[in-house]
C-alpha cells in the first residue's frame, strides 16, 4: 500500500507539476503580449511626436508666409504712392485733377503691380 501512495503522490506531484507549467506558460505569453503592446506605444507615441513637431514647424511656415505676404503688399502699396507722387509730379496736375494711377499705368500698357519707377519715369519722359 505504500507503494500505491507513493505512485499517488509522485502522481499528484507531476499533477501540479503541469499545471504549474501551464501557468508558466500563460503567463510568460501574457508577458510576450504587453512587452508587444508597450513597443506599439512607444511607437505610436513617436509618431506623435513627430507629427507634432511637423505641425509645429508648419505653422511657424504659414507664419513666415504671412509675413512676407504683407511685406509684399506694403512694397507694392509704397510702389504705387511712388509713382501716383512721380506722375503728379510729372504732369503737373494738382490732386483734384489727377486721375487714378491704375488708370494711367493701364493706359500706357504697364502693369501697376510690377511697375520699376525709374523705368516708367523714362518711358514718361520719352
Amino acid at each position: 500500500m505504500a507503494e500505491k501512495s507513493d505512485e499517488e503522490y509522485a502522481a499528484a506531484l507531476t499533477r501540479e507539476l503541469q499545471d504549474l507549467q501551464e501557468q508558466l506558460a500563460t503567463l510568460r505569453h501574457e508577458r510576450d503580449q504587453r512587452k508587444q503592446t508597450v513597443r506599439q506605444l512607444r511607437t505610436e507615441q513617436l509618431f506623435l511626436l513627430r507629427q507634432k513637431d511637423q505641425r509645429g514647424k508648419y505653422r511657424d511656415l504659414c507664419q513666415q508666409q504671412d509675413v512676407l505676404v504683407q511685406q509684399l503688399e506694403e512694397k507694392k502699396r509704397q510702389k504705387k504712392k511712388a509713382l501716383q507722387q512721380l506722375v503728379r509730379e510729372k504732369s503737373g496736375h494738382s490732386k483734384e485733377d489727377e486721375q487714378d494711377v491704375s488708370e494711367i499705368t493701364f493706359q500706357c500698357g504697364v502693369d501697376d503691380t510690377d511697375i520699376d519707377v525709374e523705368e516708367f519715369m523714362k518711358e514718361i519722359d520719352n
